[in-house]
């Protein structure tokens, strides 16, 4: 007989996990499936807005939890260099530096602690929907389930065919202090670069193809060559590049062929907002406390819309002429007006904090 779930969530990155976790506090039996094995570095950010770092504590288990987020380096400030010019802003609260590899991991962990069935190196897995609920298959594995939630990262299908970009991530040791998430943009794409603790930083970008072809074998150096202020950079890398191809926007997607999806696969948030974990979390929690995919659709377009609208036109000024980018940089240092634009390209912290409930 096929062993039944209440629930199936596909992929166990931070959507996928906070999903479980939530959905089996509930009470429900959660089927959790991810394609690879943890920890693993991903290209990411690794920046955790303040809006999503009270319903993080919430999902961990306490023992990972508190070790994880106690040791995180607080970030109160963004510098954001553009090619005519820079400005800064506060961030306040202040957001976390958390490496991908170490919080994956902690949430992987604390669905196990929560009583989730988590597998991992599961391949890829289909999800057929049929009489009976959700068929759930792939090599060697065969369930069954009333509901499912993909949480399985971007969607190739959202590439666009005009120069897609590539995402590059690795860990870089520093001589020098960092104390703020540094955004550079240039016209081949955006890198941001943050403390990560003990002398590392995290160099993390978005390129577009054919700079990352030029660079050759030194991936990275795409990243670096964005910005004369990365070129002067004598950073010693420590860990091996990751990348992820065709990385492009489209309207957020919560609900695909009646299943609810979560994280970047529902929408995928302009990177240089830093807002990208924190939109997986909520997503994530969001779709394990509704059942009903009508229903999330409403709430999630309700919470995020206006998100994804916002930093759309955020990233149309920051490829504007170099007039408009002046005018717009003369704005950012009134006082004020830089900390409200980094707020507005945040889903709400009320938000975050309801899911928890």
């Amino acid at each position: 007989m096929t062993e039944r779930f209440d629930l199936t969530v596909i992929g166990g990155g931070p959507a996928g996990s906070a999903a479980a976790i939530t959905a089996a506090r509930r009470g429900r039996r959660v089927l959790l499936l991810e394609r690879g094995r943890f920890p693993r570095h991903k290209v990411c950010g690794e920046f955790i807005s303040a809006e999503a770092l009270e319903l993080l504590s919430s999902l961990l288990s306490r023992t990972d939890g508190e070790g994880l987020l106690n040791r995180a380096p607080r970030i109160r400030r963004t510098r954001v260099f553009l090619p005519t010019g820079s400005f800064e802003a506060p961030i306040d609260p202040p957001a976390a530096s958390i490496p991908r590899y170490d919080l994956d991991l902690a949430l992987w962990n604390a669905a196990n602690a929560a009583g989730v069935v988590a597998r991992q190196d599961c391949g890829i897995c289909t999800v057929t929907h049929n009489d009976d609920g959700y068929a759930v298959s792939g090599e060697d594995i065969s369930f069954a389930c009333d509901r499912a939630i993909y949480a399985t990262g971007r969607s190739a299908h959202r590439a666009t065919a005009g120069a897609p970009f590539v995402g590059l991530k690795a860990h870089f040791r520093s001589d020098e202090p960092l104390d703020s998430v540094d955004l550079y943009f240039a016209t081949d794409g955006y890198c941001g670069v943050q403390p990560l603790g003990n002398g590392l930083v995290n160099v993390c970008a978005m390129v577009r193809a054919g700079a990352v072809k030029t660079a050759g074998p030194d991936r990275m150096g795409a990243a670096f060559a964005l910005h004369q202020r990365l070129l002067s950079k004598q950073w010693e890398q420590v860990t091996e590049t990751v990348t992820t191809a065709a990385l492009s926007f489209g309207q957020p997607e919560p609900v695909q062929n009646g299943v609810m999806c979560a994280g970047d696969l529902a929408g995928f948030i302009d990177p240089f907002l830093g807002d990208g974990i924190s939109h997986a979390l909520q997503t994530g929690a969001m779709a394990g406390t509704i059942d009903e995919a009508d229903s999330y659709a409403i709430e999630y377009r309700r919470r995020f819309l206006p998100v994804f609208r916002r930093a759309a036109r955020l990233r149309k000024l920051l490829a504007a002429p170099a007039l408009l980018q002046k005018t717009a940089l003369l704005l950012m240092q009134w006082p004020g007006v830089a900390a409200a634009v980094v707020e507005r390209t945040r889903a709400s912290a009320r938000n975050a904090c309801l899911l928890r409930k």
